[in-house]
């Protein structure tokens, strides 16, 4: 598991370096990031806001994030965070709607996005650094005829 996480570290860096490294002859300067992160409801563990209404800034836990405050505390030059939450549910927006808003409001996103084909037109994605685990299960038909190629049977 430790390679898996050392991986996840350089694979995160190495996006961030090359989207928004200064020029060698800033590397004092500080870099100012926008960074979106989806709110809402399901698995905190991954991704979980919080709005902290006395300081008016987002409060964002979880494994999504430490993944990037590790990579952040290794860079070679300072990030300062603009953290944005994006509302993600029916009625204000989608997972979609969010990566579509880069780079005009958000630099990068940090958070449980699906890399998809379609969401590969608007941006680029790290390698997957974590599997959910998050399966489908269904009741199997009394009756009906089970073999081990009933997975090709749709495309029949």
């Amino acid at each position: 598991m430790a390679n898996n996480k050392s991986l996840s570290y350089l694979v995160a860096w190495l996006v961030i370096m090359f989207l928004v490294a200064p020029s060698t002859a800033s590397m004092e300067e500080t870099v100012k990031l926008r960074v979106g992160v989806p709110k809402k409801e399901g698995f905190p563990e991954f991704v979980n806001v919080i709005l902290d209404e006395d300081e008016h800034k987002y409060n964002v836990t979880g494994y999504c994030m430490d993944v990037f405050n590790a990579v952040l505390t290794i860079l070679p030059f300072k990030v300062s965070l603009q953290i944005e939450a994006y509302d993600v549910n029916e009625s204000t927006g989608t997972y979609d709607a969010l990566v579509q808003q880069i780079p005009q409001k958000y630099d990068v996103m940090v958070g449980d996005i699906t890399i998809l084909a379609k969401r590969s037109k608007f941006v680029d994605f790290t390698l997957p650094y974590t599997e959910s685990g998050v399966q489908m299960v269904v009741a199997a038909r009394q009756g009906r005829e089970q073999s081990m190629w009933t997975f090709v049977k749709p495309f029949s």
